[in-house]
C-alpha cells in the first residue's frame, strides 16, 4: 500500500480517500485531529459513538466506515485515563492494513 506525505490541509488532497486516527476507545471524538474528522463527517462520528457505546473497541482495535469512495479508520490507542502506547499503535496500525487490503 502506497504512503503519500502531505504539506497543507490533508482533506483537501486530490486522490486521497482513506483516513486513519488514532482515537479514544470509547468513541469520544474531542481532541487532536478527531475533533476536524468529526466537523467534517459527523456521520462518521455518530456511527462511532454509537458502536462504541454498544462494543467499545479494545485497545489496538480498529473501527472502519465506509460511505461512496471514502474510508475511515479509527485505530484504538487510547483508553481511560492512560497514554496510548506504542504497542497499541502497532496493533491497531496492523488490523488497518489488513482491513485496508480487504
Amino acid at each position: 500500500m502506497p504512503t503519500t506525505f502531505v504539506k497543507g490541509d490533508i482533506f483537501e488532497t486530490d486522490g486521497i480517500r482513506s483516513y486513519a486516527f488514532g482515537a479514544h476507545t470509547d468513541g469520544t471524538m474531542n481532541v487532536g485531529i478527531a475533533i476536524a474528522i468529526k466537523k467534517r463527517w459527523p456521520e462518521f462520528a455518530d456511527a462511532f459513538a454509537a458502536h462504541c457505546a454498544s462494543q467499545p473497541l479494545a485497545v489496538g482495535d480498529v473501527y472502519k466506515w465506509s460511505e461512496g469512495d471514502l474510508t475511515l479508520f479509527a485505530l484504538g490507542i487510547a483508553q481511560g485515563d492512560k497514554k496510548p502506547s506504542f504497542s497499541a499503535l502497532t496493533n491497531a496500525v496492523r488490523s488497518t492494513l489488513q482491513l485496508a487490503a480487504e
